[in-house]
């Protein structure tokens, strides 16, 4: 059984920010509308005599609708600069660097600062990706320019003229017993 009511909370923390917010908030205005029709009934027996619980009904349940239709503009409102944080964030993931939040009228300033320092992270980033490629370019470019630096110097016979000198001064500095000088 506890493990029924664990499952159940556990599902019911991946509900939405907005609808936690909103059931939490509708939960209240019942609990109030129902106390306070309670409070009434008992100061002023009248309304209980003549059985006008469905006013109280109708009056409570327009109350509560009022009151959902109101959280839910203001949740809408205040939740508007996270969902924008959101889908700023899933264009970066999928490579547009250039993605920005816009900070909005109704943004708290924590948000604000949050939406602020998102977008300069995007910033750098696309800074440095930016770099990234002009070095890779630039890489590529020298690697380029070496392959056919190599290849014009085999082609004129003056590369392997170049080994060969080489390889005779390190022949001649080994057969005259000379090498690197040794460490005391």
């Amino acid at each position: 059984m506890i493990v029924k009511y664990m499952a159940l909370g556990r599902r019911l923390l991946h509900i939405p920010l907005f609808y936690k917010i909103v059931l939490a908030n509708a939960l209240i205005i019942t609990a109030e509308t129902l106390v306070g029709s309670l409070i009434v009934i008992s100061r002023f027996h009248s309304i209980a005599a003549t059985n006008d619980w469905l006013l109280i009904a109708v009056l409570g349940g327009a109350g509560l609708a009022v009151s959902i239709a109101l959280t839910s503009i203001t949740v809408a409102l205040t939740l508007a600069p996270l969902n924008r944080l959101q889908k700023a964030l899933t264009e970066m993931q999928q490579g547009h660097f250039g993605a920005r939040v816009d900070v909005g009228a109704f943004g708290d300033e924590q948000l604000d600062q949050l939406a602020n320092a998102f977008n300069h992270m995007l910033t750098t980033l696309e800074q440095r990706s930016q770099e990234l490629q002009r070095l890779s370019q630039d890489i590529l470019r020298a690697h380029k320019e070496e392959r056919a630096r190599v290849a014009r110097e085999l082609r004129s016979g003056a590369g392997p003229d170049r080994a060969v000198g080489a390889d005779q001064g390190v022949g001649e500095i080994a057969e005259s017993g000379g090498g690197p000088p040794e460490r005391p």
